[in-house]
């Protein structure tokens, strides 16, 4: 679907194909919102250098990769995570969030790492940590009334 997105400033580039939207970024696509300080939108380039019809069209190509930077929050599925730095491809779905404090949660259970990757396609998570910050995951299986609650977030597999 379409993808919307507001910001106080925006300056475009239509030699190379970008847009760099500034100051209280929102975007918003079937469901999924990224808010953050900073967003660039990449746009498929031509096989040849951009022609004044290609320029004056940028709007309407197709966007190959959206970099979210700065006080990144992204919410989807019913979960929110955090980050510096979100980096979303379009081709394969992936969202590959890094930074100092990445983290993604679910009601009461959430992930820490230091590198979390989302698949909007499947919803597969991966997580992983580095020398000096190892993953660290809290479920809360609680009890409501006799009914066990299931945490929604898989277990991270270990990344090498």
């Amino acid at each position: 679907g379409d993808i919307h997105i507001s910001a106080d400033k925006l300056i475009s580039s239509r030699d190379d194909f970008t847009a760099e939207f500034s100051g209280n970024v929102l975007a918003t696509q079937a469901g999924a919102t990224i808010r953050s300080d900073r967003l660039f939108v990449h746009y498929e380039k031509t096989a040849s250098a951009p022609s004044d019809k290609d320029r004056a069209n940028m709007g309407s190509n197709r966007i190959k990769r959206i970099v979210a930077e700065g006080n990144v929050k992204i919410e989807m599925n019913n979960k929110t995570a955090f980050c510096d730095r979100a980096v979303y491809t379009v081709a394969d779905g992936l969202i590959i969030l890094s930074g100092n404090d990445v983290r993604i949660s679910d009601a009461d259970n959430y992930i820490h790492g230091r590198q979390i990757t989302l698949n909007r396609l499947t919803g597969a998570i991966s997580v992983s940590g580095g020398p000096e910050k190892r993953v660290e995951a809290v479920f809360n299986p609680g009890t409501e009334k006799g009914t066990e609650k299931t945490p929604v977030l898989p277990l991270p597999q270990k990344q090498d």
